[in-house]
């Protein structure tokens, strides 16, 4: 049965500072979904799980109506962001009044979701006699604090004796957390970060600010509890007690330490709502409507990019600069990050390595999401930059564009494949192998001079191609028989 042609029911449900949620499930408002023969009410529960260098969605589709009978629905759950789809794969399932059934999705933490808000779907086909879809939204309610810490008895400070700070709540009836300074046997500070409460999600920014007003970052992380227990935040080597001792005159202006602190904890209130409802046909004004929704953030973007505004640092390479903006790069690129967070780094960021086209083409997709119409050779120079600066989604659009572009060329297949052995990416190398194990494709290509010279560059890498397609050909041939 082809599902994109059945009439389905679409729910997609935004979800802004999702990091900040509880342990336990988030509910979605309840919408309804029309059939020939029924009236449903559902409802979505998620509840967010952070693993390393990955986000776990945990998504249930809860009938909430109180009917007599039991159906069957096919469903498929979703995560929209970045311009990709994370999807569940289609379902089915019976499900009886108040019954649920559960799914998870992983996603990559900085390419598919680099913000704190996330889209989530469930697309629903029944006997329907229309499409229908329905937007929500739920908005977890943040608080946002910055304040200064001074410690003025830091030289005097000894083993096990610490400074403290109280982060209370506006109210002042309680704290949030409680900040505790330490300097251990080495000299080097360390602070405690001990929860107000045993179910706190508390992002915790800590800076040392100089003599000149200005600032270094010492830690920035998302501290999450379940219990009491303390965690703890040690400062860079470079700033233990005997360095700010030795540069004091930089760091310890009339003796005093002074901390620059941002935090950003749950209210525990948030509030969800029905944004629109449709069925049947949608009109170009809905549509309008939709197409504004995704297009507004990419237009300011790009327009942030073009018109160079605000921009903080650049980007040179041997014959050109180009200014940008630390954030953005940040969140698309592990290496500019460590890069920007680099003690001593200059304004200008280096990268010689790169021809101007291929640093536009790059900035664009960074800025917007966009790549524009690529010729074969700006792809695999484009897909080289994205591999060595770690820019993820970038990297796995050009591996589609090229395995998609190989046009029974053996060179360019040779091409894409030392490309992706330079940087390990064993998706294109399947998909690749799977190219050449065509019958009429491998005879040209092992003849070719392309083939020849990988040998001589590569010749393991050769090797790997060669015995993978004896053995793959060679099952093909004993299934045939």
């Amino acid at each position: 049965m082809d599902d994109e042609n059945e009439k389905c029911f679409l729910f997609k449900w935004s979800v802004e500072n999702f990091r900040f949620l509880p342990r336990e499930q988030i509910k979605s408002p309840v919408f309804c979904v029309e059939t020939i023969d029924s009236f449903t009410t559902w409802q979505l529960e998620m509840r967010y799980v952070e693993l390393f260098a990955k986000d776990r969605f945990i998504l249930e589709l809860h009938r909430a109506d109180d009917g007599i009978h039991s159906i069957e629905v096919r469903y498929e759950f979703f995560l929209f962001q970045a311009s990709r789809v994370v999807s569940s794969g289609v379902r089915k399932e019976v499900f009886s009044p108040g019954a649920r059934h559960m799914h998870t999705l992983d996603a990559r933490r900085e390419s598919d979701f680099p913000g704190d808000t996330v889209m989530v779907g469930c697309k629903m086909w029944e006997t329907m006699e229309q499409d229908g879809r329905c937007f929500a939204k739920t908005r977890i309610g943040i608080q946002r604090r910055s304040f200064d810490w001074t410690v003025k008895r830091l030289r005097a400070l000894i083993f096990y004796e610490k400074d403290t700070y109280h982060i209370s709540r506006p109210s002042g009836a309680t704290d949030i957390a409680t900040l505790h300074l330490f300097v251990d046997l080495e000299e080097n500070i360390g602070v405690d970060l001990v929860p107000g409460s045993g179910n706190l999600v508390f992002k915790f920014k800590l800076c040392i600010l100089d003599a000149t007003g200005n600032t270094e970052q010492i830690s920035e992380k998302v501290h999450k509890y379940s219990s009491l227990v303390m965690q703890s935040v040690y400062f860079p080597h470079r700033f233990a007690r005997n360095e700010l001792i030795a540069k004091r005159d930089q760091y310890l202006p009339d003796d005093v330490l002074t901390l620059r602190c941002e935090c950003i904890y749950p209210t525990g209130n948030q509030s969800s709502e029905i944004e629109s409802i449709a069925y049947g046909y949608i009109t170009s004004s809905e549509a309008a409507d939709d197409a504004k929704k995704t297009e507004s953030p990419k237009k300011n973007f790009k327009s942030l990019y073009c018109e160079q505004l605000f921009c903080d640092t650049a980007l040179k390479t041997r014959t050109g600069t180009f200014p940008v903006h630390k954030g953005v790069l940040c969140i698309h690129s592990a290496t500019f990050k460590t890069m920007f967070t680099a003690e001593g780094m200059d304004e200008c960021v280096t990268i010689e390595d790169l021809s101007d086209a291929t640093v536009q083409r790059m900035l664009l997709f960074m800025y917007t999401y966009e790549l524009e119409d690529l010729p074969w050779e700006s792809a695999c120079e484009l897909y080289d930059a994205a591999g060595k600066y770690q820019i993820l989604l970038l990297k796995e659009k050009c591996s589609s564009f090229l395995a998609a572009h190989l046009s029974e060329s053996p060179s360019r297949v040779c091409q894409a494949l030392v490309l992706a052995e330079k940087h390990r990416d064993e998706d294109l190398k399947k998909k690749l192998q799977n190219y050449i194990d065509g019958y009429s494709f491998y005879v040209a290509l092992f003849e070719s001079e392309a083939w020849h010279d990988l040998m001589k560059s590569d010749i393991n890498l050769a090797a790997e191609i060669t015995s993978n397609n004896l053995t793959n050909t060679g099952s093909k041939r004993r299934r045939l028989r």
